[in-house]
């Protein structure tokens, strides 16, 4: 716990050093704007360092290894992308790193690598105040995520990079998009829902609440019915045994439940600090999306890996919680409870979710 405890200090004030030294630029130079200088590259690299050199941390790092030494063949692209258990992207992402010689250790380093990088530019070009953003990146567990989920993680980044881009309408999101698709398939969701916003109406505080709630009766209805299986194994044989209730594990704990508590509070919040209609059209969306992966947790209760499709949604909350934090209007209480919120779901998350303590390291 202390390592983590350690590297969202040193990336708290790393950002601060990095806003700090902008502002002593802006003053010399009379120029505004977000410049990514040396403090801002250190803590993105510390990121890199820290999820690439983990050794055994996270519930799948076994498993990973295990496919990366048993099911990928270095020369034959055709033959592991047939007998890999992963989406085909990712097993060709395999093939790539063990055709170039490298071991598992190194080869996780290089997908942490890509996905930080990919998620801190993202998350930078995407944020209205990108130090605020990268940290609440950190303080939300995003950054944690890849450390159990390896390939969701990397499609998360291309997601992040997709959202991105379709704001810009560049046709570089048809790259993204299909880079997360065949990462982990299940980001498929997330790329329609992100493309069906940009038809969404502006959304209204009221009005989430009562998508939220009858949103929530018609998904466990829809989860219990079993209508679910046959899309997951469409997708990916081994997603329809995801999409069955077991009741030997059955759905989701109460963490959980306090996760989803946490996305409806941070949604709250916003209202409050931000208005009724979140400060505008975008604003909204970002709530909306929140309120989906909320209701993602809900149908967890029956199904329980539906809470990954949540971690697609619940990354706009990084956007939204760097607007309330922003916000000029004088609310500090509120303020503060999304940053305590962050911090302490930032540690909770550590210590119950992906096997991520205890963290061991290839220095060690």
């Amino acid at each position: 716990m202390i390592s983590y405890g350690a590297l969202l200090v040193a990336v708290t004030l790393l950002l601060t050093f990095g806003g700090l030294f902008q502002r002593t630029l802006e003053a010399s130079t009379h120029r505004r704007g977000s410049f990514f200088n040396g403090f801002d590259a250190a803590a993105v690299g510390i990121l890199v360092l820290f999820a690439g050199v983990r050794i055994g941390v996270g519930t799948d790092y076994s498993a990973y290894e295990t496919a990366y030494a048993l099911k990928v063949d270095s020369e034959d692209l055709a033959e592991t992308v047939r007998v890999s258990d992963h989406d085909i992207g990712f097993a060709g992402l395999q093939f790539i790193g063990k055709a170039a010689g490298l071991e598992f250790g190194h080869f996780v380093f290089l997908v942490s690598a890509l996905t930080v990088s990919i998620s801190a530019l993202a998350v930078w070009r995407l944020g209205t105040s990108p130090r605020i953003a990268l940290w609440f990146y950190v303080a939300f567990a995003t950054y944690l995520v890849p450390m159990n989920l390896i390939r969701q993680g990397l499609a998360m980044a291309f997601v992040l990079m997709f959202a991105g881009e379709l704001q810009r309408r560049s046709r570089w999101s048809i790259i993204w998009a299909s880079l997360a698709i065949v990462s982990h398939y299940s980001s498929a969701v997330a790329v329609v829902a992100l493309v069906a916003l940009r038809f969404a109406p502006d959304v209204k505080a009221k009005s989430l609440m009562v998508y939220f709630i009858s949103g929530a009766a018609g998904l466990l209805a829809l989860v219990s019915s079993g209508a679910i299986g046959p899309i997951a194994a469409y997708l990916n044989p081994r997603y329809a045994d995801y999409a069955v209730f077991s009741e030997v594990t059955g759905g989701s704990g109460f963490g959980t439940v306090l996760s989803m508590v946490f996305r409806i509070a941070l949604v709250l919040i916003s209202a409050i600090v931000l208005g009724m209609d979140f400060g505008g059209r975008f604003n909204g969306h970002l709530a909306l999306q929140v309120t989906v992966g909320a209701l993602m947790l809900v149908g967890s209760s029956v199904i329980l890996e539906l809470a990954r499709l949540d971690l697609y949604f619940f990354m706009a909350g990084i956007f939204l919680a760097e607007r309330v934090v922003r916000s000029r209007k004088r609310a500090l209480l509120p303020k503060l409870a999304v940053v305590v919120g962050a911090v302490t779901y930032y540690f909770t998350y550590v210590h119950s979710y992906g096997g991520l303590l205890p963290y061991a390291w290839a220095f060690a």
